[in-house]
Parts: C-alpha cells; sequence; structure tokens
C-alpha cells in the first residue's frame, strides 16, 4: 500500500463498528446499575435475579394483554 493512505470502515463494517461501540457503553451502565445494587442491598444475588427478571417482566407486560385479554391493556395504560 502506497504512504499514506489508510483504511477505512465502510458500509455493513461502519454501522457494525458503531453498534458494537454503543454496546460497550450499555454494558457499562448495566454493570455501574448492578455494582450499586450490590452495595444497597449487600451482596450480588438480588442484584443479579433484579437484572434477570427485568427484560423478562417487559416481555410479559407488552405480550401478555395480546395473548390473555385485551381489556387487561387498560391496567398496563394507567401506568403510563
Amino acid at each position: 500500500m502506497p504512504e499514506g493512505t489508510e483504511i477505512q470502515s465502510a458500509g455493513a463494517s461502519k454501522v457494525m463498528g458503531d453498534i458494537l461501540g454503543q454496546f460497550d457503553i450499555a454494558m457499562g451502565g448495566i454493570l455501574l446499575i448492578d455494582v450499586v445494587q450490590a452495595l444497597l442491598l449487600s451482596g450480588s444475588v438480588p442484584p443479579t435475579k433484579i437484572l434477570i427478571a427485568f427484560p423478562l417482566a417487559i416481555s410479559g407486560a407488552i405480550f401478555s394483554p395480546y395473548v390473555y385479554c385485551p381489556v387487561s391493556v387498560c391496567g398496563l395504560l394507567s401506568y403510563s
């Protein structure tokens, strides 16, 4: 390669690099939340249970009205 040239990522490679950069920030935030909860709750087991249960609770809150009863959407909307 001639001197003064450089390789730059473009297209899908650039998008993947941007996503992975943002993923690092998100994982750092989650780790920070876990550390703060561990300090507040005096241990690492309860915060880990909370972090595992949170995505499951969100998916259940979103999909359960469509599976069980559309009337339960009223309960979901009352919290927003």
